[in-house]
């Protein structure tokens, strides 16, 4: 039996979701799991760790049981799982409960608990490429700085949260603010060093915050809702720091 995640992005989905395919595969005995991804995020490969030994593929290239992969679009909308003699398809997208949460009931329909997902994200880091992305920077080393994140969603699709309110921490004196954006040659992980180093961070509900909840950042945690009228229920009890839920 072989377990195959339909969760190809985006990139905080399949942060929060490793839980899911730890204990599916267990449950089923697994040989291995499967997990496509698009292209532009197969990188995530030489940087999560999952408790189950997974193979992350890309969307794009041939793996194994790639046809029923692509076949499981034409069932129903909501789909959960598909059971074959020799694998299982687990479908984590769609789903979305009565009040439009689409986070924890990925976890619900497969009757497992989310509530500890974060003992299930792993990561391993490296610092040579995170001081490679600090130099590229142009930061100093104690050089003081606000951590500012305005982007969601997957390329080519970004979008941008134009709502932010940035104030200066520890005190009024200004200090640098610093912008994330891509940088052709550097993903996601690379930004870990400057996170772990920023006075404050602000940014919208993105793949960036499953991070931070790893790390050890600042306790000054902003983090804005992606929607134009700010609900939190969509991730209601995900996240443990004390981030500050801004309206």
């Amino acid at each position: 039996m072989h377990l195959l995640v339909r969760q190809p992005a985006g990139l905080g989905d399949v942060f929060f979701c490793q839980k899911i395919a730890a204990q599916i595969a267990v449950k089923f005995q697994a040989d291995s799991v499967i997990w496509p991804v698009l292209p532009h995020f197969l990188y995530i490969r030489d940087y999560l760790e999952p408790t189950i030994v997974t193979e992350f593929v890309s969307t794009e290239d041939k793996f194994k049981f790639k046809e029923r992969y692509l076949a499981f679009d034409s069932l129903p909308r909501g789909t959960s799982q598909r059971l074959t003699p020799e694998c299982l398809i687990i479908n984590l997208h769609g789903h979305i409960d009565a009040r439009g949460t689409v986070m924890k009931p990925k976890y619900e329909v497969l009757g497992v608990d989310w509530s500890n997902w974060l003992d299930y994200f792993h990561f391993k880091r490296n610092h040579e490429r995170e001081k490679m992305l600090w130099n590229h920077l142009g930061l100093g080393d104690n050089e003081p700085f606000i951590f500012v994140n305005r982007n969601f969603a997957s390329p080519p699709g970004i979008l941008t949260c134009d709502r932010m309110n940035i104030a200066f921490y520890p005190s009024e004196e200004p200090v640098r603010v610093l912008e994330m954006r891509m940088i052709e040659g550097f993903n996601l992980f690379d930004w870990c060093m400057v996170l772990e180093k920023a006075l404050a961070i602000y940014t919208v509900e993105t793949s960036i915050c499953y991070l931070i909840e790893k790390l050890n950042t600042t306790n000054r945690l902003f983090m804005y809702a992606r929607n134009k009228i700010p609900d939190w229920y969509y991730i209601e009890g995900i996240f443990q720091k004390p981030w500050v839920y801004e309206k």
